[in-house]
């Protein structure tokens, strides 16, 4: 959801919540015309081969890229997905982001219940 501008967001929600109802009905369909469990098999499998397109596709997630220290990736990203929304970020903007990070760490407070 983060590379998707604030006006497809509920678009694009709704795609990914519907696909997994809409690929069960599908895989019932298969099996109700193919009798071959080879074949059913084979039509099934046909969409996760494109499914791994996106490997190549979509980028990592920033917070991601954040968390294991990859800073100049995570910057490109963030950069890229405020181009799509038509803003421009800040040039501190991975400085500030890391900084939080390390604030939020050493602010952490652990909660040990008492038995």
């Amino acid at each position: 959801m983060e590379i998707v501008p604030p006006t497809k967001r509920v678009l694009a929600a709704s795609a990914i919540t519907t696909a997994y109802p809409v690929g069960g009905m599908l895989f019932g369909l298969v099996q109700y015309l193919t009798f071959d469990w080879r074949t059913s098999l084979r039509i099934s499998y046909t969409p996760f081969l494109l499914a791994l397109a996106f490997y190549w596709v979509v980028p990592e997630s920033a917070r991601w890229l954040l968390d294991n220290e990859r800073h100049k990736e995570a910057a490109n990203v963030l950069e890229k997905i405020a181009k799509m929304n038509g803003k421009k970020p800040p040039e501190t903007l991975i400085q500030d982001l890391v900084a939080q990070k390390m604030t939020a760490k050493h602010e952490r407070v652990w909660i040990i219940p008492i038995v």
